[in-house]
């Protein structure tokens, strides 16, 4: 008889493990969970099983060091605390926009002047103008009024000030 064996597992969306293994990486940094080792590529780990009804979603996977992975497989780290350590690494959802990683770029080659070049103004007044370029376009970008947001909270930059100048913020 031709055709998958029944597992008992749910259907996988994804051609190969594979194929999802890519998948999940691009919303999450490439550190553990719970130690953050990020030397080596860490472990796409599924909270809940496959064997046991989970499904190949963002929703129910983590990074984990292979150390951590197979102490999660044996038991002896709680679901719960895979649940709250996962969001440490989680991407922010303009992480991989074109404006963003311009950005990033920006600061690592200030970054770079400032560590091995310090005495170079010019070259260092030119990269400081740049990151002020890149980020007016990715304040401008994201967000769907085409207002500025504060980058690391997608907030519109209004909205910022306001909670600044309110009495009961600290």
């Amino acid at each position: 008889m031709a055709g998958k064996k029944n597992t008992g597992r749910p259907p996988s969306p994804y051609s190969t493990r594979s194929t999802f293994n890519k998948s999940a990486r691009r919303f999450f940094y490439d550190r553990c969970a719970i130690c953050g080792y990020d030397t080596l590529p860490n472990d796409v780990c599924h909270i809940i099983d496959r064997r046991h009804g989970g499904e190949d979603a963002v929703e129910n996977v983590t990074m984990l060091c292979p150390n951590h992975h197979r102490e999660f497989d044996r038991g002896l780290i709680a679901v719960e605390v895979i649940r709250q350590t996962r969001l440490a690494i989680l991407r922010p959802p303009w992480s991989s926009t074109p404006e963003w990683i311009a950005w990033t770029k920006a600061r690592a080659a200030l970054s770079n002047l400032v560590r091995w070049d310090p005495d170079n103004e010019e070259a260092i007044a030119a990269a400081r103008e740049e990151i002020r370029r890149v980020r007016r376009v990715f304040e401008t970008a994201w967000h769907d009024s085409g207002q500025p947001v504060n980058p690391h909270t997608r907030a519109p930059v209004a909205r910022d000030l306001a909670l600044a100048a309110s009495p009961t913020h600290p």
